[in-house]
């Protein structure tokens, strides 16, 4: 896998290593740049080479920088892992293993939860027991416009619950960064072949104009032949005379 740093990640070898990728700027320009993803939810982020360290860039976003890949947090998914951290456990053995429901969500109809059923069983993997790469719980309940509870609730009930195994969650992580990188592969080969293809029609231009200058040169060459021919005869006339 291929990556690159900037000139001051060079010369600091502790620094995180990301992705390149293509990103286009307001004006339409490609332009290098880095990205982000995260390991929970796979939300992604780019930013722009500069002389700053990437990953100060990603923190200044909000992102959790991890050690690898694997550790990336985006900003919602810290926001949710810290209101976690900070949310007091009851004291009651039995009471803690009830989770408390907010009361400021709205009941969820029949239609709704076969919905969001339906959503989810399109995007679930069986075989890992979790979402296909790219969705979540939270990505769910943006993409249907729903609360995030009746997504948790209807996949926690009928799909089980999402299996946090590092292993999986580095593999497909690194999963979708290479496919991420191979994207942007692809898109800078196809930029370096039009460029190619502009200067075979450059060179092919450029060489049309040789050949024009070069026949040219040829005639003049052999006027200039007639003329010093004419000359000579004109020289030995004169001398004659």
């Amino acid at each position: 896998m291929t990556y690159f740093k900037s000139k001051i990640e060079e010369r600091r070898h502790h620094s995180r290593v990301f992705p390149f990728v293509p990103i286009r700027d307001g004006d339409g320009r490609t332009l290098k740049g880095f990205v982000i993803t995260c390991s929970q939810c796979f939300a992604e982020a780019e930013v722009k080479r500069s002389n700053m360290l990437a990953d100060m860039l990603f923190q200044k976003m909000g992102w959790e920088v991890g050690k690898n890949s694997a550790h990336d947090l985006c900003p919602a998914c810290v926001a949710r892992r810290d209101h976690k951290e900070k949310t007091p456990m009851p004291a009651n053995d039995d009471a803690a293993k009830k989770i408390a429901k907010p009361t400021d969500v709205p009941p969820m109809s029949r239609e709704e939860r076969r919905l969001i059923w339906r959503a989810i069983e399109e995007r679930w993997n069986e075989k890992i027991n979790r979402y296909n790469v790219g969705w979540s719980d939270t990505q769910m309940a943006q993409h249907l416009g729903v609360d995030l509870e009746w997504v948790v609730e209807v996949r926690s009930t009928d799909f089980g619950e999402v299996g946090d195994d590092p292993k999986v969650d580095a593999f497909l992580s690194d999963q979708e960064t290479l496919r991420k990188e191979m994207t942007g592969l692809t898109t800078l080969l196809q930029m370096a072949q039009r460029e190619m293809g502009e200067m075979t029609v450059l060179h092919n231009k450029t060489e049309e104009k040789m050949n024009g200058f070069v026949k040219h040169h040829g005639k003049l060459y052999e006027r200039v032949q007639t003329l010093t021919a004419l000359a000579e005869q004109l020289r030995s006339t004169m001398e004659r005379k």
